[in-house]
């Protein structure tokens, strides 16, 4: 209850009036989807998003499932769920990194979707979501990001602190960077394979990525983010694999970086403005 008097529901924005993308040969509504998902001792949860995905009956999907080592046994739950599954899944095993910052990196390494998902292997995240951000990310926005903090959207369970932490990010991020997304260190977010391809991507430890996808696309000034709400539950099974402490300096580092570049972004914007 403190948490939602101090910073109340974000409404979204409207789109960024020079957001925009180099023009496509392919229709956006052909264009394919890649949802890369890293686990680790998932295989209590598994199956349930992967039904989830699958109940989504979205054309053109492929599911990649990324794992640090052939032993998880997460990947048995996998092959027996695919044996009586439509969906489209593909098992990716580690060799010499661990950890979910080099899973989501050989997921996007070993994808060539136009439109890539990056989803938690805990059932925390809504998989009916996914539909509104690939209509975001087919609106012409490079990221689209599924937000707890915009209204609609809701924060259930979990640790108080991780939760405070991660709200007051969004509230700083919406209302003073006005970076589009109240909800920048999820990683529950879609972004376009040209907007990817366009920067390095430099996260090495946690789910960061979520936040430096934030970050970099401030800097490019024809490229936008926008959110979408999403409600998100603590897992109900299993043990969290989110190693807060030690990734705590990582999310840090990436929200300096984003008051940086979204400073920077605004003083550009201004100074073209008073140049018209």
């Amino acid at each position: 209850m403190l948490l939602d008097e101090l910073f109340p529901k974000m409404a979204s924005p409207g789109k960024l009036s020079n957001s925009s993308l180099v023009p496509l040969t392919m229709a956006e509504e052909e264009k394919q989807i890649g949802i890369v998902i890293p686990v680790f001792h998932e295989e209590q949860t598994i199956k349930t998003v992967l039904l989830g995905l699958q109940n989504l009956n979205l054309p053109r999907v492929r599911v990649y499932v990324v794992a640090d080592s052939n032993t998880d046994p997460t990947l048995a739950a996998v092959e027996s769920f695919k044996a009586e599954s439509t969906l489209d899944i593909r098992v990716l095993v580690q060799v010499s990194s661990s950890g979910p910052a080099s899973a989501l990196m050989l997921g996007i390494k070993e994808s060539r979707e136009d439109f890539m998902v990056f989803v938690t292997g805990d059932d925390s995240d809504n998989p009916n979501d996914i539909p509104a951000l690939v209509r975001i990310l087919q609106d012409g926005y490079a990221v689209a990001s599924a937000s707890r903090y915009a209204r609609g959207g809701r924060h259930v369970g979990g640790p108080k602190l991780k939760h405070a932490l991660s709200r007051l990010a969004g509230y700083i991020s919406f209302f003073l960077l006005r970076t589009g997304t109240s909800d920048p260190t999820n990683l529950f977010k879609a972004v376009r394979r040209d907007f990817l391809e366009s920067v390095i991507i430099e996260s090495r430890q946690g789910f960061t990525i979520g936040i430096e996808l934030v970050t970099k696309s401030q800097i490019y000034s024809r490229l936008a983010n926008k959110e979408t709400p999403t409600i998100w539950n603590e897992r109900s099974l299993g043990h969290s694999n989110f190693e807060f402490f030690r990734w705590l300096p990582s999310y840090i580092y990436w929200f300096i970086r984003l008051i940086q570049n979204s400073v920077k972004r605004n003083l550009l914007r201004m100074r073209s403005r008073i140049e018209q």
